[in-house]
């Protein structure tokens, strides 16, 4: 009969908790399932509960044919019929990186032991847009986007050399008022070298015809770019951001409604992506100093002083100009040059953009020291690249230097027995031990027998090298701003922390749980050094990630964010004993991120 009460009575047990278990619903919608390019898609992941969850993980959704903004994060308490539900927005602005038939989802969510997950989306993206904007027209061709706004990218050629220099120019072309315009995404240009030449700080148009259309194009980004293997290359394109006009205001209602021009569509564009065909450096004629210089140069050397004695140094300078990558230049050899010891060189750049391309200066600094006096000479140095235009190799070669080496053999390099230079191994033959007349001198203060002297002594190097760590420190945090946020990242996040002590106190929900999360994302501003505000879950995410923290921990910090963000927005829902557990737990947080990064 017990064993009969217990089976009914644990079976009820289950039954009331698995009715008081939260209720909890995951769902995934969008503004609309046929777009172009330039219409942003608003995806819209929900999570909704009949209790208020505590720690809501984010959830993860797989974006990479789309670019992405946000996600913008809401919370709202809702009752009908004496029933209250809470709901979880987090809202995304998508714009499709391609055309045709696009599958958005599903997302999941980990949420109590438990995974739930939305249903796949269909998209169709189509080209031009569905909803032209105002202003552009009227005409054949001329109601889609793609017709009055686009990014192109012209290079000075497409068919190259390993190594040889190719020159990008991103344009913006646009028939209509644009405002908020910025980099949407750049190319990582995989499979080059590259250098940026310009970048526009505003637009600058000019009026160019497009295909018998009147554009403004404005000059975004100039790129140099150097492929470092041969085969077919395709640059991936840049995406550009921008607000389009809603509509054209016809009369005076329309300004009262939008005086400043607020309103209005978010577009994103970007160019095709571009096909390089690059070919291997030629076999026939190559140099043998040849070390894969690319380009068009010019060679000087020049060495000073021409007139020394053996064993001063004399310093040659070999300077090589021209236009190509000069940064990928070897320092020419000197392994013949006869009569001199030759240490390495210390090289430096001097970059310069003429003529739309990249190039400059790059100069060589050798230390020689002749060994014997007489007449010397620094044989002629060589200096071997392919020219690209010509299709074929060059050697330059600076004309012979003459010097006059004073002496006979260098001092330090005489040798003596064994071939030990002579002048050490006179040491202790040639100097002698000098021994004063005792009765001209009084008994000497021997100092080096008290400890009080060795003691200042000992002291005195150390504090001359704590003086130089405090300078070089408060040097480079006055010179690294990065360093200086990184350091002070952990005394800020503990000063909000003891301030939030203070607000939990008083029960004052909402402010404690923004001063919570202003904690952490000041913290993590200063530590990614970004700025605090801007800092998306998923730019959070991507960041710590390239920083190396781990994924349990990144989840963990969305979770406790999220709960500041709930609470703020649904004050008097925490009691002050979660209230606590959440500063605790933020505690631990930035202190686990602190020791991993």
């Amino acid at each position: 009969m017990t064993g009969k009460f217990a089976f009914w009575m644990g079976l009820a047990l289950a039954v009331a908790l698995q009715a008081e278990a939260a209720q909890v619903r995951f769902e995934a919608i969008v503004d609309r399932t046929r777009a172009s390019q330039a219409d942003p898609i608003i995806l819209t992941l929900s999570i909704i509960s009949d209790e208020n969850l505590p720690n809501v993980p984010a959830p993860e959704i797989d974006l990479q044919d789309f670019y992405v903004d946000g996600p913008a994060i809401s919370t709202r308490v809702e009752m009908v019929n004496f029933r209250t539900t809470f709901t979880r927005e987090l809202s995304y602005s998508l714009n499709a990186r391609r055309t045709g038939k696009l599958r958005l989802g599903p997302a999941t969510l980990e949420l109590g032991g438990q995974t739930y997950r939305t249903k796949a989306i269909d998209l169709e993206i189509v080209p031009g847009s569905a909803r032209p904007p105002a202003g552009t027209g009227k005409g054949a061709g001329q109601d889609e986007l793609k017709d009055n706004l686009l990014v192109r990218v012209r290079a000075d050629r497409t068919k190259v050399y390993v190594g040889q220099q190719v020159v990008l120019e991103y344009q913006l072309c646009y028939r209509f008022p644009l405002s908020n315009v910025g980099f949407k995404e750049l190319p990582d240009y995989a499979g080059f070298w590259a250098e940026e030449l310009f970048v526009a700080q505003q637009l600058k148009p000019r009026v160019e015809t497009i295909g018998g259309t009147e554009f403004q194009v404005a000059p975004l980004r100039l790129m140099a770019i150097f492929p470092t293997s041969d085969g077919i290359h395709q640059v991936a394109p840049m995406a550009i951001s921008c607000k389009l006009p809603a509509r054209g205001r016809s009369s005076v209602w329309d300004f009262l409604d939008d005086p400043f021009g607020g309103r209005g569509q978010t577009a994103v564009v970007a160019c095709d992506p571009l096909r390089i065909e690059v070919l291997p450096l030629p076999q026939n004629g190559r140099p043998p100093q040849f070390s894969g210089a690319v380009g068009r140069y010019t060679l000087q050397a020049k060495a000073q002083p021409l007139s020394v004695a053996a064993g001063d140094p004399v310093t040659l300078k070999v300077e090589i100009s021209g236009q190509g990558n000069i940064n990928a230049i070897e320092p020419p050899s000197l392994a013949g040059l006869a009569g001199f010891t030759v240490y390495d060189p210390k090289a430096e750049s001097q970059e310069k953009v003429e003529e739309g391309g990249y190039g400059g200066m790059r100069r060589f600094e050798y230390i020689l020291i002749p060994q014997r006096g007489g007449s010397q000479e620094i044989p002629p140095i060589s200096f071997a690249y392919f020219d690209p235009i010509q299709g074929q190799y060059r050697t330059l070669q600076s004309a012979p230097i003459r010097l006059e080496v004073r002496g006979g053999i260098a001092p330090e390099l005489a040798a003596g027995p064994g071939g030990v230079p002579r002048e050490i191994a006179q040491v202790g033959q040639d100097i002698r031990h000098i021994k004063p007349d005792l009765q001209e001198f009084s008994e000497p203060i021997q100092l080096y027998r008290s400890a009080f002297f060795w003691g200042i002594q000992g002291l005195l190097p150390l504090a001359g090298l704590g003086w130089g760590l405090y300078q070089r420190r408060r040097q480079r945090l006055e010179g690294d701003v990065a360093l200086a946020r990184r350091r002070r990242a952990r005394g800020e996040a503990g000063r909000r922390l003891r301030l939030a002590d203070q607000l939990l106190e008083q029960g004052d929900s909402p402010a404690f749980h923004a001063e919570i999360q202003r904690a952490l994302l000041a913290f993590l501003a200063d530590r990614l050094e970004g700025p605090a505000t801007g800092l998306t879950s998923q730019a959070r995410a991507q960041l710590l990630a390239a920083k190396g923290v781990e994924g349990e921990l990144v989840r963990a910090v969305e979770e406790v964010l999220a709960r500041c963000d709930f609470a703020r927005f649904a004050p008097g829902t925490q009691s002050r004993e979660e209230m606590a557990q959440v500063q605790e737990r933020a505690a631990e947080l930035i202190a686990a991120l602190e020791q991993q990064g």
